[in-house]
């Protein structure tokens, strides 16, 4: 759990403190997970789901009692230019979306990120619904 005036105490730099605040997040939503099992709740990875294709969607909808869907939904419904870097385009690739992030990051910083959330993100990934296969 988190312990007041720690995990987030003297950051070096904005990314260390946000990679933090990341991590104490998800370590209180898996400790109320643990805390509370009626709680139904499925993690999935947002660059698996995006990355999975249709079959991802499918594996998703089945796991959360949904019936899979007839067929896809059309690409894009837009009329004009897509632009690239607008946060709600749903004419985007959602592989490309989901790993966009990484791309603004500087040398080194996915370092810092990885130092401050790996093992939340470890556990994160035991506990998520697997996509593939």
């Amino acid at each position: 759990r988190l312990v007041a005036g720690t995990d987030l105490d003297d950051p070096a730099s904005d990314l260390e403190l946000v990679a933090r605040m990341w991590s104490v997040l998800y370590r209180l939503v898996l400790g109320d997970l643990d805390e509370h099992p009626t709680i139904a709740a499925t993690i999935v990875s947002h660059e698996k789901l995006a990355g999975g294709g249709e079959r991802a969607l499918a594996r998703l909808r089945i796991a959360c009692g949904l019936a899979p869907l007839e067929r896809s939904a059309p690409a894009s419904t837009s009329d004009g230019d897509v632009d690239e870097k607008k946060l709600h385009n749903l004419a985007r690739d959602p592989r490309s979306v989901a790993a966009a992030w990484r791309s603004q990051l500087e040398p080194g910083e996915d370092i810092t990120i990885e130092a401050h959330t790996g093992d939340v993100l470890a556990t994160l990934h035991d506990r998520s619904l697997q996509l593939a296969g």
